[in-house]
């Protein structure tokens, strides 16, 4: 079994079933498998199992990324193996297929978890996976298990959003923790082909918290075309995971109008444009209320708007219009 630091792995534990202290642990496809014998005729038999589990450590969340394994039987062994997992109290297969008879070479499985169930995220407690023989053929034949592998981590941050977008000649970059445990620091890795990395700054973690915190960070020198960036979160003890990778295409042809601050003030609007040059802005209210502007430009494809009158607590539609381009932004005044 394998896994990560701030993770402890159980040993297999049979229930109801037997592990031989004379062939226990015959050949399997890479080291040593182990033979589980004393399954009863049923079908599947609920209460007769092999366990194993994972468990966080030193306050941190867990998540499950995928489960391995071989498996094989004797020739009166079970000729089905079911895999049931504690996230929904083993009420489910996570997997089941047929055993056949030849002991070498083992058949194998790899299950990504992370689509199956939201219950392998972010977990406080331990994940317990069983194995099930079932269909026997005799009750002394045997089910053999070699190389479980979970792959998981212990994360110090739970990453609720990651996003990038262009502001003029920039790119904005934000995100939001809703969890966070020794983390130390944020690396901002930028890439032009979502391969080779590099890193471009530094933001430190909030260290301990239980509530949403928000991060930004500004690139001040994307390429031209499409800049992918990616965060490696670094815990104290040097843990290191990496999020999602986001795109922000920089060129001269995709326009874009992004409000910066919303809710906005009543008094300005702040935005970002690009590629939408000698464009009209227009702000309505929702029911088509055209309230007059004043454009102050300013710099780094930065406008300022003033409504001519404060605007009044509620919801308004900010219209940017040049030739056939047209975007349209929601706008929240309190």
């Amino acid at each position: 079994m394998s896994t990560s630091s701030n993770v402890v792995a159980s040993d297999a534990s049979p229930v109801n079933v037997l592990v031989p202290s004379v062939g226990g642990f015959p050949s399997g496809q890479v080291g040593k498998a182990i033979n589980v014998q004393n399954w009863s005729n049923a079908n599947c038999a609920g209460d007769e199992y092999l366990e194993i589990s994972v468990s966080p450590q030193n306050g941190a969340l867990l998540t499950l990324y995928t489960l391995s394994f071989y498996y094989s039987r004797s020739a009166q062994g079970p000729n089905l193996i079911r895999v049931r997992s504690s996230v929904d109290n083993f009420g489910s297969d996570i997997f089941n297929g047929a055993i056949t008879a030849q002991a070498v070479p083992y058949q194998s499985v790899s299950l990504s978890l992370s689509g199956l169930n939201s219950g392998f995220t972010n977990n406080a407690g331990s994940v317990a996976f069983r194995f099930y023989g079932c269909q026997r053929n005799q009750i002394n034949g045997s089910m053999r298990l070699d190389e479980i592998v979970i792959n998981a981590q212990a994360l110090p941050v739970t990453l609720v959003s990651f996003g990038a977008k262009p502001q003029g000649e920039h790119v904005q970059l934000s995100w939001e923790t809703a969890w966070e445990r020794d983390a130390d620091y944020f690396d901002v890795q930028r890439s032009a082909d979502a391969a080779e990395f590099i890193t471009i700054g530094r933001i430190n973690a909030q260290g301990n918290s239980n509530l949403h915190r928000y991060y930004g960070f500004t690139d001040g020198h994307p390429v031209d075309g499409a800049n992918y960036y990616r965060l490696r979160q670094v815990d104290t003890n040097g843990q290191i995971a990496y999020s999602t990778i986001t795109v922000a295409v920089m060129d001269n042809l995709t326009p874009s109008l992004e409000v910066l601050g919303n809710p906005a003030s009543r008094e300005e609007i702040r935005v970002s444009v690009r590629n939408m040059h000698q464009a009209t802005y227009r702000l309505t209210t929702l029911t088509g209320l055209e309230l007059p502007l004043t454009l102050v430009d300013q710099s780094g494809g930065v406008l300022l708007l003033k409504p001519n009158q404060p605007l009044v607590p509620g919801v308004y539609l900010l219209w940017a219009e040049a030739g056939t381009k047209r975007l349209i932004q929601r706008i929240v005044v309190n």
